[in-house]
């Protein structure tokens, strides 16, 4: 069994050469996070948008992809995807987390606190979550 590479770059063009080899792989996920990891939101969009068309229920990326547009100042695209990705996975913490940091921005706080509270049900050891 071969061994992952702990350098991040190298890890990169290992999933590179897999996406170019079979690109339905689910592989954008973990290439779009190191390419975020590294600084490059616009290539990590780009990956997550591209590997979600073909698995558009993958709730894990459709919470990077979150996380990447409010960091980028689009939380209202950022609200739509993490609303598809706890629609599929409401036990996904940091997508309702996500989600509500979203709602405050909007000004909604009934759906940031349902949103929290939904993330309470999973882990009511969350502060945040209690609030």
């Amino acid at each position: 069994m071969a061994r992952r590479s702990k350098d991040p770059q190298a890890r990169i063009e290992a999933l590179e050469q897999q996406m170019e080899e079979s690109p339905s792989s689910p592989a954008f996920f973990p290439l779009a996070s190191l390419v975020w990891k590294k600084g490059d939101g616009p290539r990590a969009e780009k990956l997550l948008r591209s590997g979600l068309r073909v698995h558009p229920g993958y709730a894990a990326p459709r919470v990077l992809l979150g996380e990447i547009l409010l960091a980028m100042d689009r939380p209202q695209e950022a609200a739509e995807d993490l609303a598809a990705a706890v629609a599929n996975s409401p036990w996904n913490l940091q997508g309702q987390r996500l989600l509500a940091e979203c709602r405050r921005w909007a000004g909604d706080e009934a759906g940031a606190r349902r949103a929290l509270r939904v993330a309470a049900m999973f882990d009511s050891s969350d502060p945040e979550a209690r609030a």
